[in-house]
């Protein structure tokens, strides 16, 4: 409460701010009071008349906010106003349905609707790419357009389709049983002063009959080094059926979006090289042939086969051999899912890491390591006594840090059992000299 409640005469607005998950939230059960250092003295409740030093409550409202970033502040921004909430639960029915308004506003202030601000809708789906029909560039590759459209010209092999998009309003309806999947995401793209201004949110399905949608590696999701080559598979309420379609992309650390569309071609030769060398190999067994003969067919098959190990291949539900080293941080596939009905089930995710320091590692760094000199016009090194003023190179010494990124003291790196220290570096044509054992000193 603000200001002293002694003094409040009439009734003043109060608020509290709480923070809560918004993307689970889902009601509010109940609201409890309480108060501190204020007398707690009984109401007469036979006559119902009130102490003087009451508190009395009314007109109690409770209103979902979001909190609003710099750039929302001092600019243009998208909010989401859901009248009916973003989840269908059990008790949901075909007539049910929920209202999506995007809310713009200039420096936090809602922009009346009569500006005329062209709206596009989208749902997420990666398998769009620039030449599907339902692609349009504001949405952005991996959603689907939901406006109307008039098709000016048919894609061919060698050009994409030319949509004309109608713009739509700032209302999206979306009704039970368009929510096949439990979780249903959805773009708004508005073009505000030539600018594109886009926001998504996510309309859940609680219904214990939407499919669940993961995606598994068989190496795990956090790698180091660049090493790494894992196999993901996509996967429907725990099972891999055949006849789903699988759509397959991949988003970068930087946001950039690429398809990974299915590797027909890479999968066919790969399959004849498995089948040739297991052939090869049942004759041989058979007596048919000679394993002396046929030594160099089986070597050159076997390397084959194996090659693939190190070339990625999207077949159906898997991506195999995914190359970790062409992951900068992380990066998130994702692998959009329709039954055999071609009914949208969802889209599932999974972020995997690539990073230069492990955990629960060591990482290792050279003091003075980054100094820069440069040799006068007869060749004479900086650092000589020949030179005027010659400069005084510093030594190079290193520093071990833990994960934590603590320094480790040098009476425990000398403690460490079977740690032994050595240096590399060149020895003509250098300025380095070795100097101490453990340490390396300018001359």
């Amino acid at each position: 409460m603000i200001d002293n409640p002694y003094k409040l005469i009439h009734d003043t607005r109060q608020y509290q701010v709480f923070d809560i998950d918004g993307s689970n939230f889902i009601r509010v059960e109940s609201i409890e009071i309480f108060n501190k250092d204020f007398p707690n003295a009984a109401s007469n409740i036979t006559t119902g008349v009130l102490n003087d030093g009451d508190i009395i409550i009314s007109n109690l409202e409770i209103s979902g906010v979001e909190r609003m970033a710099e750039n929302e502040i001092n600019g243009v921004a998208i909010s989401f106003y859901t009248p009916q909430g973003t989840f269908f639960t059990g008790s949901s029915t075909s007539a049910n349905y929920k209202t999506i308004t995007a809310q713009v506003k200039v420096k936090g202030k809602l922009v009346s609707t009569s500006q005329k601000i062209p709206f596009y809708w989208g749902r997420e789906n990666v398998g769009i790419t620039p030449s599907s029909q339902y692609y349009n560039k504001y949405i952005g590759r991996g959603w689907q357009c939901l406006n109307n459209s008039n098709i000016i010209e048919e894609a061919t092999a060698t050009t994409d389709p030319i949509i004309e998009w109608v713009p739509g309003n700032d209302t999206y309806i979306l009704n039970f049983n368009q929510a096949t999947a439990r979780h249903n995401k959805f773009k708004v793209a508005i073009i505000y002063d030539g600018n594109v201004i886009t926001k998504e949110i996510d309309i859940q399905n609680l219904v214990a009959s939407m499919p669940v949608l993961t995606i598994e590696s068989n190496d795990g999701t956090n790698f180091y080094y660049d090493i790494g080559h894992p196999n993901l598979t996509c996967k429907v309420n725990e099972g891999e059926p055949t006849d789903y379609k699988y759509y397959w992309a991949y988003e970068s650390n930087a946001g950039i979006f690429s398809d990974l569309p299915e590797t027909t071609n890479l999968n066919i030769d790969y399959e004849n090289a498995v089948a040739a060398l297991a052939s090869l190999r049942a004759e041989i067994a058979s007596g048919t042939k000679y394993a002396n003969a046929e030594t160099e067919n089986l070597n050159n098959l076997a390397a084959a086969v194996k090659a693939y190990n190190f070339i990625q291949r999207v077949q159906g539900n898997k991506i195999y051999n995914v190359q970790i080293k062409n992951i900068t941080n992380f990066g998130i596939f994702k692998c959009s899912v329709y039954n055999a009905q071609d009914i949208y089930l969802g889209t599932a995710s999974i972020i995997l890491t690539n990073s230069l320091e492990g955990e629960n590692f060591y990482s290792l760094v050279i003091n003075n390591g980054s100094e820069a000199f440069q040799y006068n016009e007869n060749g004479v090194a900086p650092n000589n006594k020949s030179v005027d003023n010659p400069i005084f190179i510093q030594n190079l010494s290193f520093t071990i840090y833990d994960s934590q990124g603590k320094a480790l003291d040098n009476d425990i790196i000398d403690n460490i059992n079977n740690c032994k220290i050595r240096w590399a570096f060149p020895i003509k044509n250098t300025m380095l000299v070795e100097q101490a054992e453990n340490g390396i000193a300018a001359e």
